[in-house]
């Protein structure tokens, strides 16, 4: 710092010196160029005055302008030079053109420095009109080596006073340079601290002086920049808790598509199992053609979009955003991207199935209604008079309409079962299978098949009576519809634990394996025919489905084409 310090003043020193003699060398030299153009303009027109009208005479002159090194040239109207002391005449070029001959035609005393390319020397000319000629012109000129002497005379001194004065400089610099750099040498040694994460001790300064005031301000600096680091580690701290802990991913990348963070979401998304993600390209890390292409777009066009794709077996919703970054002064700013992933897999298939099931409830409630309007048009308008046609259509109708009943029904009841928590009272398990045992008979007995129930005695719970009454009645209904003749359905409710365990087992037509995953979909139906044919809405099992998960039990189902089916279900329960 010492050297720094000389070496600056010094510079400083020759700088202005230099700058203050290159300023008085200029002058000295405008002066005497001055000085010698008005001795030239003197000299010139006295000559000129005292030339005859053949300027004959110019001859006498000469001597005074060997013994001054003046050289002077006549030169006619027409620019031509017809006398001249240094030069033969015939080898001169044409002068019309010349500053300061033209001044001269123009009667004036002309004048002008320049390089003469004859005597290949800088000249200072001066010229004036000779009287009682024909416009012809006097020209006296000097070589501006002259000055040089003079100039040289000058610098000499100047250089002088510059060399005593940085000699002057450097004594006092080197006197007084450790009484300065001592405090701010331990502020630097101050400043490496903070620069190494390190907080410095309060430094001490016995004076009020300007260094005593940094000292101060230092020490102020220092307690701030603590405060300041205490609270940004807390806010980031505190960032960092939300971020990670938000249910959508969160990815932040510079302008280099590098990651500077990332969510423990957003990880488990995209399933990224590398802690050591920071300062990693972001193409480097996902593999997926769409999802980086996405990235690239928004970086060439810096549009604010979000795209849907899917990514090992999941559907991800992708938005993201412009991330100011490493933006400076003065300078170009640079802006990276914040990038938010939402896994929508669940989402995309509710709503698929939201899609799918009004296409359905359409579609059911289309068929039973399109057959009633058509039969009440054709009695409507007489096309039929026969009264026993009459009355099958109005039994048809009449059906028409009791299925389109129970499909509103089974649509309400699924409506309310997802949308109410029911109501909870003191069942006794035993009378709900009696009361189950009596609506069914009939539709068992009308379809020869034959129901066992065996039931655990005194089991008495928390549950909703009519919803654990329709599932009962919703299962074996399905049983008994896709029995065979003289089949068997065996109804089981035993109470193990804390659960109740129901399962109902029939010898049945059977389910093909590929079936199974879809049985318990809203419309599903395996033979569409056979269920529509059996006054079917294919509700039945989405309602059972849906009251066991209003009930957090669990379902199961076990089947194989031509033997049968067998449903089990597990449902906690508080006991009395």
């Amino acid at each position: 710092m010492k050297r720094k310090l000389i070496i600056s003043t010094v510079t400083v020193i020759l700088v202005i010196n230099f700058i203050i003699t290159a300023v008085n060398i200029s002058a000295v030299k405008k002066d005497y160029e001055e000085e010698k153009t008005g001795e030239l303009k003197i000299l010139v027109q006295s000559i000129s005055l005292s030339l005859d009208s053949n300027y004959k005479n110019i001859n006498t002159f000469v001597p005074i302008f060997d013994k001054n090194d003046i050289r002077a040239t006549i030169v006619d109207n027409q620019g031509e030079v017809v006398f001249e002391t240094d030069k033969n005449v015939d080898a001169m070029q044409n002068h019309l053109k010349r500053n300061e001959i033209i001044e001269a035609r123009d009667g004036k005393i002309g004048s002008d420095i320049r390089f003469s390319n004859t005597i290949r020397k800088n000249f200072l000319y001066v010229a004036t009109l000779i009287p009682n000629t024909d416009n012809y012109v006097l020209r006296l000129s000097i070589p501006i080596d002259v000055l040089g002497q003079h100039t040289k005379d000058i610098i000499s001194k100047f250089l002088i006073i510059i060399l005593a004065g940085v000699v002057v400089a450097i004594l006092l610099i080197l006197k007084f340079v450790s009484y300065f750099t001592k405090p701010l040498v331990e502020l630097s040694n101050a400043t490496v601290q903070i620069a190494n994460d390190a907080i410095p001790k309060k430094l001490y300064y016995n004076s009020k002086d300007e260094i005593g005031n940094l000292y101060n301000n230092f020490n102020l600096m220092t307690k701030k920049l603590n405060d300041s680091i205490y609270e940004l580690e807390n806010t980031n701290l505190f960032l960092n808790s939300i971020l990670s802990n938000i249910v959508s991913g969160v990815i932040a990348l510079n302008y280099n598509k590098e990651i500077i963070f990332i969510n423990s979401r957003c990880k488990s998304i995209l399933e990224i199992y590398d802690d050591e993600l920071n300062n990693k390209n972001i193409v480097n890390i996902i593999r997926n053609y769409e999802i980086n292409k996405f990235i690239k777009d928004y970086f060439e066009n810096r549009k604010n979009e979000f795209i849907v794709t899917n990514y090992k077996n999941k559907t991800l919703k992708l938005f993201i955003n412009v991330l100011p970054y490493d933006e400076k002064k003065n300078s170009e700013p640079k802006y990276g991207a914040v990038l938010l992933v939402e896994d929508i897999t669940e989402a995309t298939k509710h709503e698929e199935m939201r899609k799918s099931f009004v296409a359905n409830v359409t579609h059911e409630l289309k068929t039973p209604l399109t057959s009633i309007k058509g039969y009440v048009e054709t009695i409507k308008n007489n096309e039929i008079t026969d009264q026993t046609k009459i009355n099958r259509f109005m039994d048809i109708i009449d059906i028409e309409a009791n299925r389109l009943k129970t499909l509103i029904d089974d649509i309400l009841m699924l409506s309310e079962i997802e949308n109410m928590q029911g109501n909870i009272s003191e069942v006794n398990l035993v009378e709900v299978v009696s009361e189950v045992k009596d609506v069914m008979q009939n539709i068992s007995t009308d379809n020869s098949v034959t129901v066992n129930y065996l039931c655990d005695k005194d089991v008495k719970v928390l549950l909703d009576k009519n919803r654990i009454k329709q599932l009962l009645i919703n299962l074996i209904d399905n049983a008994i519809k896709y029995n065979i003749e003289n089949g068997v359905v065996n109804v089981k409710i035993a109470k193990s634990n804390s659960f109740v365990e129901i399962t109902v087992e029939d010898t049945g037509i059977g389910i093909d394996e590929t079936h199974l995953p879809r049985v318990f979909e809203r419309f599903y139906r395996v033979d569409k025919s056979r269920s529509r044919q059996m006054g079917g809405t294919g509700l039945g099992l989405a309602i059972v489905k849906h009251i066991v998960i209003s009930f957090n039990g669990t379902i199961n189902i076990e089947s194989k084409l031509g033997q049968g089916t067998k449903i089990y279900i597990k449902i906690p329960f508080r006991v009395i």
